[in-house]
Formats: C-alpha cells, structure tokens, sequence
C-alpha cells in the first residue's frame, strides 16, 4: 500500500508537467522497476515484432492514421520527432501536438527527399499537383494532387513557390495535347546562393538547417516575380506556411530579407 501511495503522489506531480503519451511512459516505468523480471518476450515477437500502420484519405484531403510499433522502432521515431518538435522560437505559439505533427511532416520530407529514397516508376517520392495558371495567379479555385485529393489555391501557390514545373497544354476535354519541358522553379545554383546568404531558414529566432528549407519567392513567379536572390528567402516548412497563409511579409532591405509583423503584433 505504501508503494501505491508513493505512485500516486509521484503521478499527481509529473501529470502537469506532460501530456497523456508522458503520463503513459511514465505509468509504464513505474510497472517496470516495480516488476523488473516482467513477461519473459516471445521469441516469435522478437523475430518478428508485431508493427502495423493504416492510414485513409479524408473527403477534404487530409490525412487520419493509426498503427503501432516496436519499442525500438518507437525510440527511433522519439529520437527523430523530439528535437524537431521544439518550438522554433519564443514567440511560436503552436502546442505540443501541433509541434510533434509539424515534426512528423518533416521526417516523412527528409526521408522522401534521401536518394536512397524508393522510387515508383523512376520517380522519386513526390507530391503531383494539377493546377491552373489561372488559379495560381487568382488565389481561387482549387488544385488536384495525385492522391485522388485536392487541395486549395493558397496551398498550391505555396507549393509551386519550390518545385518542378512540367507544362500541358489541355485540349477542350481536358486531355492534355502538349507538355513542356521540366523545369525548376529555384535552379541549383540560386539554391546555392540562398543556403550562403540565409544559413537556413531565415525566419526570425528559427533555427532549421538548410536541408529542412523550401525557397520562397517573395514576389511569386506566377505574378511575375523573377527567380532570383533579391526575390528568395529560405523558409522552414512551417514559417513558408506562416508567410504564405497569415499577413506575415517578407521584403528586401540592403540584399537581406526582413520579416514584417502583422499589424496586430506590433
């Protein structure tokens, strides 16, 4: 009873400290030191450990899953998720969830951008999406992505801000009648020239590296901004989202990017 007594009182003081998965873990070592010999682990279930995912495309796009899997695997995923889900600054008012959901998003990028990646058809993993000049420029209207989803015209915009163009020509069916030549929104060498000037993502008190960035065109290409350093910056996945969905503004002062507040944080 003593032992029960101390566990409680040891749990009432950790549970403001951490969330339900925290508490969890706890809970879990707790039984561990009190029961250190355990279950003896199945042989089978260490050869073959029991993992499963499952995951289903929402009518808005969105994505739900759900799944488990082995400690080890699990301490691998913590290892990855933990330092990315860190608040990127002391102004970033996202939650725990919303952070370790950002942090996940960057695994699945940093694993599909790996050129020991796999492929499907020659290609590497990749998002497709169908969109319009017209809807780019207009910000109305909405984008097909390949995973049988749509998307808005915003996050389109985003999207084409860093990425490979391949231009169709459409016939009065939609049939495509003409493609253009593949081509990179942001060639390698003004690549090269951001990652030297911005050393990252170059939003204030964000610390991402220059492999977890995307290139934003201040003026987007679509509305005839050019291509170039003095109209680039580069942006974690989550401050291109705050630049390109909030009334944050990026512009150029001396060949460097400032970041303009909106007016109800000043």
């Amino acid at each position: 009873m003593a032992d029960r007594n101390k566990v409680e009182q040891h749990m009432l003081a950790e549970a403001p400290k951490v969330d339900s998965a925290g508490m969890a873990a706890i809970g879990r070592r707790i039984l561990q030191l009190l029961d250190q010999d355990g279950k003896a682990p199945d042989d089978r279930d260490l050869a073959e450990p029991r993992r499963e995912f499952h995951f289903t495309s929402r009518t808005d796009g969105t994505f739900a899953f759900r799944g488990r899997i082995d400690a080890e695997a699990g301490a691998t995923l913590a290892a990855l998720i933990s330092p990315l889900a860190k608040p990127t600054s002391a102004n970033d008012e996202r939650d725990i969830a919303q952070r370790q959901g950002d942090a996940l998003v960057e695994v699945i990028e940093l694993a599909a951008g790996n050129k020991k990646a796999p492929t499907e058809a020659g290609e590497r993993p990749h998002v497709a999406v169908t969109v319009s000049l017209e809807v780019l420029k207009k910000q109305i209207g909405t984008a097909k992505l390949a995973a049988n989803g749509y998307t808005d015209a915003a996050s389109a915009r985003r999207i084409a801000c860093d990425c490979k163009v391949l231009p169709i020509v459409l016939g009065s069916k939609s049939d495509p009648l003409d493609f253009g030549r593949l081509t990179r929104t942001i060639p390698h060498r003004l690549r090269r020239a951001l990652i030297h000037r911005d050393q990252g993502c170059a939003f204030p008190g964000c610390q991402r590296l220059p492999r977890q960035c995307h290139a934003h065109h201040i003026v987007h290409w679509a509305d005839g901004g050019p291509t170039s350093l003095d109209n680039c910056v580069l942006l974690c996945g989550h401050h291109h989202r705050v630049i390109h969905h909030s009334r944050w503004n990026v512009v150029m002062v001396d060949k460097r990017p400032e970041f303009v507040p909106p007016h109800y944080l000043n």
